[in-house]
């Protein structure tokens, strides 16, 4: 009968070792356990890549035809102009049932984002009418995609990216810190004073020094 010398036990140990080796590196890529390539950060389009090659192309090849038609569109150079295309906008994505961004809407009016962006908040080019019909588009889709995020057609994840990048929406937490004492109703300094005097004792230094002088 073979004696049990330590060493099978040592060799279950290494084994053990080497698995714990192999699964380390899940975010760096060094191990074999790799979950960050399933990550929307190092892959933007996997949802895509995941979906049968036909499939794929179709869908690509129909969301950029809808884009390059906004492409095409010329450039709206009056506040009516503006509300025209923005309604014309809407009810083609009503139509077609394609979906509306705010991307989209600028390649509507012929321009870029950024333009949107200063005619909106007030910049360059921009008139009281233009915000108003800026603020009401992006309302109009900040509607749409709280619809459909409640209705469970939307993961939240992109939900929250939309609406803090675009529709406003923050993170914040309001306190509201009050006083125990109100500024008015500090005393004057006189009663500050005698509550002091009356709280502290002084002693009389000078005078035990004198005894103490007189004693030697």
């Amino acid at each position: 009968m073979a004696k049990n010398t330590g060493l099978d036990k040592g060799k279950g140990k290494s084994k053990e070792i080497k698995k714990k080796k192999d699964g380390r590196g899940q975010h760096t890529g060094k191990g074999k356990h790799e979950p960050w390539k399933n990550s929307p950060v190092f892959n933007h389009y996997k949802e895509l890549e995941e979906m049968p090659d036909a499939e794929r192309r179709e869908l690509v090849s129909q969301t950029l035809a809808q884009i390059l038609k906004w492409y095409n569109m010329p450039k709206v150079k009056t506040d009516e102009e503006l509300e025209e295309r923005i309604i014309f906008f809407f009810e083609t994505c009503i139509k077609t049932g394609e979906m509306p961004t705010w991307e989209k809407l600028a390649l509507a009016c012929g321009v870029h984002r950024g333009t949107l962006w200063e005619w909106e908040s007030g910049g360059d080019g921009s008139t009281p009418a233009k915000r108003d019909l800026l603020k009401r588009a992006k309302e109009f889709m900040a509607s749409y995609d709280a619809e459909i995020v409640a209705n469970n057609k939307m993961p939240p994840v992109a939900y929250i990216f939309r609406a803090k990048n675009y529709y406003g929406m923050k993170d914040q937490v309001d306190y509201n810190i009050t006083p125990k004492q109100q500024i008015d109703d500090v005393p004057p300094v006189e009663e500050i004073a005698k509550r002091i005097e009356g709280a502290v004792v002084i002693e009389d230094v000078s005078e035990d020094e004198d005894e103490d002088n007189k004693d030697d």
